[in-house]
């Protein structure tokens, strides 16, 4: 797990992810979780990823697609990237997913 400000961690369990995403925020804009299948999920925060203040971008690679979801309940940019480090895509539901031109 990597971000912008903090250390790179190494196998994160579910409680460094969350104390990762809630540290997301100004002069720490992102936060990337690559899993050992090579998938990976972010969270950015703010006008660094174009989005307005005070909103997450939620945002997974698929292949050669990118796609990206908002919210502004870090509680729910928590959960994004728990569910993805377990392998559950109970999150691919819960967001309106589009997808980016990269």
């Amino acid at each position: 797990m990597t971000s912008a400000a903090l250390r790179k961690v190494y196998d994160p369990d579910a409680d460094e992810v969350r104390r990762q995403v809630t540290r997301v925020g100004r002069g720490n804009e992102f936060t990337i979780l690559e899993r050992a299948d090579g998938r990976f999920a972010q969270v950015g925060y703010g006008d660094f990823v174009s989005v307005p203040p005070g909103t997450y971008a939620l945002e997974y690679r698929e292949g050669d697609d990118q796609h990206q979801a908002k919210t502004t309940d870090v509680a729910m940019a928590v959960r994004f990237l728990q569910e993805f480090l377990a392998g559950d895509e109970t999150w691919k539901r819960r967001h309106l997913w589009r997808r980016l031109e990269l």
